[in-house]
């Protein structure tokens, strides 16, 4: 069977609803230029501030949630507040990028409503947690001298892994019961699903792009909630596993995520042409050192492209990167590396009760038994097949050493930091292969079709600028995006197992 079968599931519905435009009108006044695209605050002088800081329009939105298994609480925006409830229907939990800007996430959902073709305005709550560093805005500054937030170390393993937050809180007081980001969500998963708070509540959408999408796609696997009518009693519900109420639709939205958690210790062996800037469907394979083509000297593994004059893409600090080198020219897999398959790029190791307590208090086989159950819906643009590993995606022309060619480089494709390093890289060589394969994959692991996966080609649909396929505002805003987060589908609709499915056959319908 072929993968072009399984891009389906966009949701229509009839006219849309009346819509009280009131509400949101002010909304998305106080949202005005803001959205995950990109936003910086201006002082009076015009002078650029913190990226992490929100206008000040913004400053009413700003919530705390308190986690009871920890001390702290968690700053997040919202029109309404988890802890008070209220007569919503709908709620959209947004998850910010790395830039770790929850504000710009709040304003891109409040800008989704409009139009989403299901629910009036009214009945839509928007919730953005924003899991901070010690030196961003809500923690660093609005937040110091008055409640004990909790933040991440950043890091390769921070929030976006389901690690545990800092030892400290933000006023720099002992924080003695950190706290995992994954049960941070299932905090504000409980209070949704409570019936006394929220009564009227029929389906919550946790929607990430980006590093917000590493997020969802990994809670997805190892959340502690048991996708809803899937368990019949109570004798099936495992020590730590939570249920919820069965006709409560919980929905997972990924769009662009640089990285995925695999199931089992197969990865893509594909091969690139830099005659073609193509890339071939590769084959699933269990990658071995002796079969890696190449290798960097880079202490955190990143593999980085030459520009012509042989300079290495710049780092933050202006200097050059150490290019990669081939060292098996005839190698099946890009590159090895032993610990490919550790969480958070697999589920083979890395479960420590300390940084990832979440994830050790799990069966990690139990839940990937339940991933096919739990509603989740992909989406990726077309576009977003930007890379630094690979030669040909850097058309900047830059020839000068002197320039800052870093900037360059990222103008010229705008690859928004991509993960490189060799555990992605054996994922594939870019966002949209990498999300397309992950449907290929789960597709040969299971040997059924699960979940959805929705290509969109933005700059078409959209208006936008070529090769600005990375967009988090443009993929929610599109008409597949707003049916992704908004359109319900029952719980028993969710999974479906065909007996004519044949996995043998199943390949990636776009890998170039």
């Amino acid at each position: 069977m072929h993968l072009s079968s399984l891009f389906c599931l966009v949701a229509t519905a009839a006219a849309a609803p009346f819509v009280r435009l009131g509400a949101l009108r002010d909304m998305e006044k106080d949202c005005l230029g803001v959205n995950s695209s990109g936003f910086e605050s201006l002082n009076s002088n015009g002078d650029v501030l913190d990226p992490t800081e929100p206008p000040k329009s913004l400053y009413k939105y700003i919530r705390r949630l308190s986690v009871p298994s920890s001390k702290g609480v968690l700053p997040y925006y919202s029109q309404g507040n988890l802890s008070t409830g209220g007569s919503y229907k709908m709620a959209v939990i947004m998850f910010h990028g790395a830039t770790r800007n929850g504000f710009a996430y709040f304003c891109t959902a409040v800008n989704t409503i409009r139009g989403n073709q299901r629910w009036r305005q009214e009945d839509v709550l928007v919730v953005a947690p924003n899991f901070a560093y010690n030196h961003d805005w809500l923690v660093a500054v609005e937040g110091r001298n008055v409640s004990k937030d909790l933040y991440w170390v950043s890091g390769l393993l921070d929030y976006r892994t389901g690690s545990r937050s800092s030892r400290h809180f933000a006023d720099n007081s002992s924080n003695p019961v950190p706290v995992s980001s994954f049960a941070v969500i299932d905090q504000m998963v409980a209070l949704l699903n409570n019936t006394r708070l929220f009564p009227n509540l029929k389906m919550i959408s946790l929607v990430g792009h980006s590093a917000g999408a590493q997020v969802v796609q990994r809670y997805a696997l190892s959340t502690h909630y048991l996708p809803p009518m899937e368990i019949k009693n109570a004798s099936e519900v495992m020590p730590g596993e939570i249920t919820i109420r069965p006709e409560l639709d919980i929905r997972f939205v990924v769009a662009n995520p640089s990285s995925w958690a695999y199931l089992d210790e197969r990865r893509w062996a594909y091969d690139c042409k830099n005659t073609t800037k193509s890339c071939d469907q590769g084959e699933l394979a269990v990658p071995s050192q002796v079969e890696a083509r190449h290798e960097t000297d880079e202490p955190d593994g990143e593999f980085f492209t030459v520009l012509p004059n042989g300079q290495g893409v710049t780092g933050d600090d202006g200097s050059p990167m150490i290019p990669y080198h081939t060292v098996n020219p005839k190698g099946k897999f890009f590159c090895y590396d032993p610990d490919y398959n550790k969480w958070h790029y697999g589920v083979g190791s890395g479960f420590d009760n300390d940084t990832h307590a979440y994830l050790a208090a799990v069966n990690i086989t139990r839940q990937v038994q339940l991933y096919p159950f739990r509603n989740v819906w992909y989406l990726t643009g077309s576009l977003d097949k930007c890379t630094p590993a690979m030669p040909w995606y850097n058309q900047s022309g830059v020839t000068n050493p002197s320039n800052d060619v870093g900037i360059n480089f990222t103008d010229a494709c705008d690859f928004h930091h991509i993960d490189t390093r060799c555990p992605a890289m054996l994922e594939g060589p870019w966002r949209s292969y990498r999300e397309v394969h992950y449907l290929a994959y789960l597709y040969k692991f299971y040997g059924f079709k699960v979940h959805n996966v929705i290509m969109l080609t933005v700059d078409q649909d959209m208006n936008l600028v070529p090769n600005s396929g990375h967009d988090g505002t443009m993929i929610y805003n599109s008409s597949e995006g707003k049916a992704a987060v908004y359109t319900p589908v029952y719980q028993s609709e969710v999974f479906s197992y065909d007996d004519d499915n044949d996995n043998d056959d199943a390949q990636p319908d776009d890998a170039r």
